[in-house]
């Protein structure tokens, strides 16, 4: 009978144990499920929403008192530009924060099976806040804000390209002036729509009035590289046979900017032409010239020598600048002489005596023909003016009229206006004082055999030098 005592003990014990086992499952069980049911309307612990609001175990209705209550506080710091933050509070406009129907879901999105173990992990959730106000209010507020009506505002102003720095060659983009001018419209919308977000602190930079043209536009940075290509040009000129360089550190003050357009001081240019052609050309000089027989004489320059085409050369040297490279050329001329130099007539010309009624036709420094000739009449005041001239063109079997002849004639030279030299077939004797009371209307006349064999010599731009 012991034996059976002892193993009908032993089994009501291990039956206790199942029972006791079987109650504790369901106390947890219970637990968990009370827990389920606990976290799918509260908040877990160690939650803060919008890194602002510790809601931990609270519900959304909870949460949304709590919010209520501190937006009574709720003021929005603005800090412009420049100038110190202003401050807009909730009071003042009648602010109230206001919740959408997906505030409600905030909770949900917790994992409520999930309890036991997030409960001891931190949460950080979030939602859009949003509130209202009254919008006279809000008006009444901001129409009183100094950073919304400075009177003292500064226009913004655009990135610009400099003048030209001789010091470093070169343009460069000076940049914009952002300013404090402030759009009140865009402001207002702006302000408006951060109150509904509850913002807490507002930078009114996108409120600003922009310049139209900043450091990093392509046009304005196209423009500089534009410039600064030209400050790199050289031009070397052969003047008349002198050598002037011309380089950015006088040209670079010529080139004018005004935003991405690019012109020259044309003033300049032409001032700095006259300088060049004044010291270089010689066409319109006075001469002082040694006659073949050794005299020295004055020569009124009526037509002859170097004369820079002023006008042509300041097209061509604006073009010039432009390329960015060394340029080796001469500047554009009008007149051309024999020779290069300030000494243009050169060993090749004609000399006519007046005086002696003789003239020599000169190559290579070596008379290869004299021949004697009438020149205008001193009686009636049509003498042959005395200078150096350079024969226009010629021409063959020529009609020369005036105000009361015709002539025709077979070789004609101009080279002062109507006067040239030419054939006079009617004439029978030539030299001596004939020019005195019986002379030209001021042209040099020739024998035929003459006229021929100095038409057959001479060109465009052939010296003649005439004088008493």
């Amino acid at each position: 009978m012991a034996d059976d005592q002892v193993k009908k003990k032993r089994k009501l014990s291990k039956t206790g144990k199942i029972v006791f086992s079987c109650l504790g499952l369901l106390c947890l069980f219970a637990l968990y499920s009370v827990g389920i049911l606990f976290f799918h309307t509260h908040f877990f612990p160690n939650t803060v929403l919008n890194q602002t609001y510790n809601i931990s175990w609270n519900t959304t209705e909870e949460v949304k008192n709590r919010i209520l209550q501190q937006a009574v506080g709720y003021e929005m710091t603005i800090t412009p530009r420049e100038g110190n933050p202003e401050v807009i509070k909730g009071t003042s406009i009648s602010f109230v924060p206001t919740f959408g129907p997906d505030f409600d879901d905030i909770v949900k999105s917790q994992d409520s099976f999930l309890w036991i173990r997030e409960i001891f992990r931190p949460h950080s959730l979030s939602y859009t806040e949003s509130g209202k106000y009254d919008e006279n209010q809000l008006m009444q507020v901001l129409d009183q804000l100094n950073c919304l009506h400075d009177t003292k505002a500064r226009k913004p102003k655009n990135a610009y390209i400099s003048e030209y720095d001789a010091e470093t060659n070169s343009f460069s983009i000076v940049p914009e002036d952002l300013g404090t001018t402030i759009n009140s419209k865009k402001a207002y919308a702006y302000l408006g729509d951060c109150l509904k977000a509850m913002m807490r602190q507002v930078d009114l930079e996108p409120c600003y009035t922009l310049p139209a043209v900043r450091t990093d536009d392509e046009t304005l940075c196209a423009t500089l590289d534009h410039l600064n290509r030209y400050v790199q040009t050289v031009i070397q000129y052969d003047w008349n046979g002198s050598q002037v360089e011309l380089d950015s550190s006088t040209f670079g003050s010529w080139i004018l900017v005004n935003g991405t357009e690019i012109s020259y001081d044309e003033d300049a240019i032409r001032k700095w032409l006259s300088e060049q052609a004044y010291q270089y050309d010689t066409y319109g000089k006075e001469r002082q010239y040694t006659t073949l027989d050794g005299r020295v004489k004055s020569l009124k320059n009526g037509g002859y020598g170097w004369r820079t085409d002023r006008s042509a050369e300041l097209e061509a040297l604006e073009e010039d600048i432009r390329s960015g490279e060394t340029i080796s050329k001469e500047p554009i001329y009008s007149y051309t002489a024999m020779q290069k130099g300030q000494d243009d007539i050169g060993n090749t010309f004609v000399e006519i005596d007046l005086s002696k009624q003789h003239l020599y036709l000169v190559e290579e420094g070596e008379v290869i023909f004299e021949s004697d000739f009438v020149s205008g009449n001193l009686s009636n005041g049509n003498g042959t003016p005395p200078g150096l001239f350079g024969i226009t063109y010629k021409e063959r079997n020529a009609t020369l009229k005036g105000a009361n002849y015709t002539s025709k004639v077979s070789y004609w030279m101009p080279f002062n206006g109507n006067i040239g030299m030419h054939d006079a077939t009617w004439r029978r004797e030539f030299g001596g004082d004939i020019y005195i009371t019986s002379g030209s209307h001021g042209c040099i006349n020739l024998p035929l055999l003459s006229a021929q064999f100095i038409f057959d010599h001479v060109d465009k731009g052939y010296p003649v030098i005439c004088y008493y």
